[in-house]
């Protein structure tokens, strides 16, 4: 009897385990005054991707690196792969914090906070019809005696095992199709 109790709350454990949803928290901050990003994708509590990417003299330089993801030699199917888990993910939290002006040019500073305001909000009602249940921040801070262009976001996704797991499923069949039709 003891041993199928163990059993049973073992198979519940590993049900729950799968079936509820992990949170991944992503935060991006972008400065295009100095053509500097940072970023980072978190999931529990481990970093899958951060780092530091500015741009100089018309090059792209990638610094401080940490790529988990990046071992995967097809591009095509890791694209279908991506875009069947992307699927799957439900939004339940974005802040994004804008900073953004010219110096001494109100008028310009103005269009570009009402810019970012209209562009934000066309942003969350494409994820409110999405996401019935996400908490939404924004803040838009004009700046009237400097030059700055800031973007930072935050996000909390979620998604569960189960989920991951059909979308590979998914994902291998549908690309053994495209396969299949480009060999005909």
């Amino acid at each position: 009897m003891k041993i199928y109790l163990v059993v049973f709350l073992c198979v519940l454990l590993l049900f729950v385990l799968l079936a509820y949803p992990i949170k991944a928290v992503a935060k991006v901050h972008i400065n295009l005054v100095n053509l500097k990003a940072f970023y980072s994708i978190k999931v529990l509590f481990i970093k899958l991707l951060c780092g530091t990417t500015y741009i100089e003299e018309n090059r792209l330089i990638i610094q401080n690196s940490h790529n988990l993801l990046y071992n995967m030699k097809d591009t095509q199917k890791q694209m279908v792969i991506i875009k069947n888990i992307v699927k799957r993910i439900s939004v339940s939290k974005l802040q994004i914090y804008f900073s953004g002006g010219i110096k001494n040019n109100a008028y310009q500073t103005a269009m570009l906070c009402g810019y970012a305001h209209a562009i934000t909000s066309a942003l969350f009602g494409f994820l409110i019809t999405k996401n019935n249940y996400i908490n939404i921040f924004q803040d838009i801070d004009p700046q009237y005696n400097k030059d700055a262009l800031d973007i930072t976001l935050k996000c909390i996704l979620e998604i569960s095992m189960l989920d991951v797991i059909g979308a590979l499923i998914v994902s291998m069949f549908s690309y053994k199709e495209k396969l299949s039709d480009k060999a005909k």
